[in-house]
């Protein structure tokens, strides 16, 4: 038999879903001794204003009460019981909390006004016990209409749910305790203490800028075929050798492509012919078994089961919560569906590139996130290419772009603002922006076999006074 169940709507959305008979978590005395203390005491109202809000308050009359004082504040007067019971009046609400004489009485028997800040706490802590049991009860029955979207749910209650608790969290600090944990910090990596950076595993790019940073939202684009997944799966690969915790969530390759892209780069083999199967069982088995830094490393391949961003957000958070991620690389941005945006496809894909910076900051990891170029006659990338490009810039701390002189017939480019002569494997990395680290170019090699990146030093760009190494020495297999 079904369980009678009752709702409580007031006009804030406060709404509780309770079993009859069941009190909710509330504390009525508390919370008149918090008005009547801020009625008589105005400047109390400044230590509480951060712990709660109108929906705080269990009562809908103090709810009313409560959000006119923060109305007052709010038009810089003052907070008094005249100008409470004043505003009240004007709003056409006095009646509806009981009248003048219901707000005199809030001001008899408050006791100390120290008590405050703790009173506020216990009816934050109330309030927070009532949305729980609330947004357990809606999530509960929205689960029984199996048409609904499962994973667009949970998604929408860990947002609901992290922005009722986080309310009364704060992180304000002073500037002197800034200052100090500053310096600890800055002496660490100095000594080597903590990783300044995820490194890449290219040269000039980890001098530059220290590596990837956590927190950060990296953008690698170019156009289509000219290497962006291939330069982050090198990516991936280089730091996980280095002791990196790294995943990548695929929207067009399987688990097993990119194992085989990733052997062929630490053994400068042929994915073509690993994917094809064109290398006999004895020269596949040498090439897998010698890759002891690949197979050792923490490497996790995920293709989520359809384009959904709502279920991509989920898989970020078990992996990190299930491995202790350090870097997640997503291919490709523009494959990601938004299904909750009524808006434009630049609006869509420009909401998605903000969430994924704020998870990556949520999360304290690295975020690589590649996309596509919008094709110019001009095939020098930009940030005005990337494709539906909206904010899609300002979401990301590092834009890196792939670009490829001699496919379009150059045969030399600016670099660094020096004019270089660009070899036939020669592709151009430029950081196109860089939140706190600044832009630049460098020239990484391309082997088009296996395919893959390498660190590559040309005579043509002065990149002194980094010191640039070449890949280690590993001899090709020859298969034929």
């Amino acid at each position: 038999m079904e369980k009678s169940r009752k709702q409580l709507t007031n006009k804030y959305g406060n709404s509780e879903m309770l079993e009859i008979g069941k009190v909710p978590p509330q504390a009525i005395e508390i919370e008149e001794a918090i008005l009547g203390a801020i009625i008589v005491e105005a400047k109390l109202f400044d230590d509480i204003i951060g712990i709660i809000r109108p929906e705080s308050f269990y009562k809908e009359s103090h709810q009313i009460i409560f959000s006119s004082i923060v109305e007052l504040s709010e038009e810089l007067k003052p907070i008094d019981m005249l100008t409470v019971i004043s505003k009240l009046r004007g709003l056409g609400k006095l009646d509806e909390v009981g009248g003048s004489v219901y707000i005199a009485g809030l001001t008899q028997n408050i006791g100390s006004g120290a008590h405050v800040i703790e009173h506020a706490r216990i009816v934050a802590e109330k309030f927070i016990r009532r949305e729980i049991i609330r947004l357990s009860w809606e999530v509960c029955n929205y689960m029984y209409d199996e048409s609904n979207d499962l994973f667009s749910e949970i998604v929408q209650y860990q947002k609901q749910l992290n922005e009722t608790i986080d309310f009364t969290k704060h992180d304000e600090i002073h500037i002197s305790d800034a200052i100090d944990n500053m310096q600890e910090y800055s002496i660490k990596l100095n000594n080597n203490e903590i990783e300044k950076g995820l490194p890449t595993g290219f040269t000039y790019f980890d001098e530059f800028s220290g590596g990837l940073q956590r927190g950060d939202l990296m953008i690698v684009a170019g156009e289509t075929s000219n290497g962006k997944t291939t330069l982050a799966l090198n990516i991936l690969k280089n730091s996980a050798e280095k002791g990196v915790k790294a995943a990548i969530v695929s929207y067009e390759m399987t688990a097993f492509q990119i194992a085989a892209r990733m052997v062929a780069q630490e053994r400068r083999a042929s994915s073509k012919d690993i994917i094809r199967g064109n290398i006999d069982e004895t020269n596949l088995r040498r090439i897998t078994g010698d890759c002891y830094r690949l197979r050792d490393s923490e490497i996790y391949i995920t293709k989520p089961k359809g384009t959904g961003f709502d279920k991509l957000v989920i898989d970020i958070k078990r992996m990190v919560n299930l491995y202790g991620l350090d870097l997640i690389v997503i291919d490709y941005l523009q494959l990601i569906s938004n299904n909750k945006r009524n808006g434009s496809t630049a609006d869509s894909i420009a909401e998605i590139a903000n969430y994924l910076k704020a998870l990556s900051v949520e999360l304290n990891i690295s975020t690589i996130l590649l996309s596509q170029l919008k094709r110019e006659s001009n095939p020098r990338p930009t940030l005005n290419r990337l494709k539906g490009s909206g904010d899609i810039e300002n979401a990301a701390d590092i834009v890196m772009f792939v670009y490829w002189p001699n496919k379009y017939g150059n045969v030399s480019e600016d670099v660094n603002g020096v004019n270089c002569e660009i070899e036939e494997n020669e592709a151009i990395i430029s950081v196109a922006k860089g939140r706190n680290i600044g832009t630049c170019e460098f020239i990484l090699r391309f082997e088009k076999d296996v395919p893959s990146f390498y660190n590559h030093y040309s005579n043509n760009v002065p990149f002194d006074p980094v010191n640039y190494s070449e890949p280690s020495e590993i001899t090709p297999f020859d298969f034929h």
